[in-house]
């Protein structure tokens, strides 16, 4: 079994001539509790405003309005894309923003429209429609259908006008 470790004499020194330099520090007043509610303690720390027409909650409404008054935001796209709103594509330049209701990038003048444009991409491995029951050949126009999966960009037009 191994021998304790001896304290050392000088750091035995420095630990008392610590305690002895610091006197005893007296406890800090306790603060005495107010009960305010949050209106209240807003105006006791803002004080009282100087305009008798000042509404607190009007203002507060205001800030945690989530919505920008008036202003859209507009970029040039960096990308290409296919428009949602139009079905047209989306060319590098083209000035673009998100649309009120859907949140996916459409050009400037489709972002208020109400129709959505049928999304295709162009079919990368070959495939049967689950709709017509045909073959999707390698370059066809596909789009994918919540109730279908992919499917032709014909059967997708189709299923979209019958609703």
């Amino acid at each position: 079994m191994a021998k304790p470790i001896p304290p050392n004499r000088r750091w035995l020194q420095n630990q008392g001539a610590r305690a002895e330099s610091q006197a005893p520090t007296p406890a800090p007043e306790p603060v005495p509790r107010v009960n305010l509610n949050v209106q209240n303690l807003i105006r006791e720390l803002l004080g009282d405003p100087v305009d008798e027409d000042f509404d607190l909650h009007a203002l507060v409404e205001a800030y945690l309005d989530d919505e920008p008054q008036g202003r859209v935001e507009v970029l040039h796209a960096r990308y290409p894309g296919q428009c949602q709103g139009c079905g047209r594509s989306i060319r590098v330049g083209e000035r673009i923003t998100r649309h009120a209701n859907w949140g996916v990038w459409v050009h400037e003048g489709c972002r208020n429209s109400q129709r959505r444009a049928l999304r295709t991409i162009t079919a990368r491995y070959s495939g049967v429609c689950r709709y017509c029951r045909r073959a999707i050949a390698v370059g066809e126009r596909i789009s994918q259908h919540n109730r279908y999966g992919w499917i032709h960009e014909a059967c997708a037009q189709q299923l979209q006008d019958q609703s």
